[in-house]
């Protein structure tokens, strides 16, 4: 908890560092600080969903504390969610127009901002601003989604991508800049790591006997015998590790299902639906439900698709 805590602080300070600095005048200088903002905003959008209660439940509520410039003497009282809330669409709103350069998955860009904007509007349940702000990162952005040929080299890949399949953006590991036995990998690996967590068999459960999302999963472990094995991160062994993935394009088709079906645009939620579940299973033909049945699906079909991550 304190770790989480610290380290977004810490990570908030460098950015408000960045995005106060009396530097002005490049493209380059632009970029750096529309990215800065970005950070800042995913960084305090963390901190609000691990410590406050939902948006939707009660915006009035404490939320986190706001610091937007350094000061080492100050003793700040905690923000309302609403306020965090605020803060972190002002900063992404600020971000996108500076954000002309794309370089890796490993940096933010405008698409990257906008697809984190749209998963903020749908933590605020604000249906029809997640909707038209996702539809322009999946029409407008040149991203593709991963189809099932590709996910099996998706998943085993550590490099950061430069070809604008699927991953908007991640935390990216090298062979110097890595948190070694901290990563992710070495948390689910059960043979040369900590091996802490398993697959729960309901989950398992959930993937048809052909869905790509199913090899995911190992079906036991080395050392623990009849289990399930997460392996969405296979590379703890390697010195380069498992990128950590931060928003994907089939999160944002996702997020204009459920926003699509909140707005009462039943067939379109099913259209976006069906682009990510249809591309898992050569064998489904897609889901046809409607009413709370289709949300159901939309919410089971998030969980399958970005398990573990």
């Amino acid at each position: 908890v304190s770790g989480l805590w610290q380290t977004a602080y810490n990570a908030i300070l460098d950015a408000n560092n960045v995005i106060n600095s009396k530097l002005q005048g490049t493209d380059e200088i632009s970029q750096y600080r529309g990215e800065a903002l970005a950070l800042r905003a995913l960084l305090y959008f963390e901190l609000v969903k691990f410590f406050a209660g939902p948006y939707t439940v009660d915006p009035n509520a404490l939320g986190v504390p706001v610091i937007t410039t350094y000061d080492p003497f100050v003793k700040p009282k905690r923000n309302t969610v609403s306020e965090v809330y605020a803060q972190i669409e002002a900063d992404l709103k600020a971000a996108i127009p500076m954000l002309t350069m794309e370089r890796s998955s490993g940096y933010i860009t405008e698409y990257a901002a906008k697809a984190l904007l749209a998963r903020m509007h749908l933590f605020k349940g604000e249906w029809a601003k997640a909707l038209t702000t996702a539809e322009d990162v999946i029409n407008n952005s040149g991203y593709q989604l991963l189809n099932i040929n590709q996910v099996a080299s998706y998943w085993a890949s550590n490099t950061p991508r430069t070809d604008k399949l699927e991953t908007l953006f991640e935390v990216v590991f090298d062979l110097v800049g890595n948190i070694g036995n901290n990563s992710l990998a070495y948390f689910y690996d059960q043979a040369g790591g900590y091996g802490d967590a398993l697959a729960a068999q309901a989950v398992y459960n959930l993937y048809s006997a052909t869905d790509v999302r199913r090899s995911l999963i190992l079906p036991s472990s080395p050392t623990r015998g009849n289990v399930r094995v997460v392996n969405k991160y296979p590379n703890s062994t390697q010195p380069d590790k498992d990128e950590v993935k931060v928003i994907r394009l089939s999160e944002v088709y996702l997020i204009a299902a459920e926003a699509a079906f909140q707005s009462g645009e039943e067939a379109l939620a099913r259209d976006y639906l069906n682009d990510v579940a249809t591309r898992r299973d050569p064998n489904f033909a897609g889901y046809t439900e409607s009413g709370e049945a289709l949300l159901q699906a939309i919410l089971t079909e998030r969980r399958k698709e970005l398990a573990f991550e």
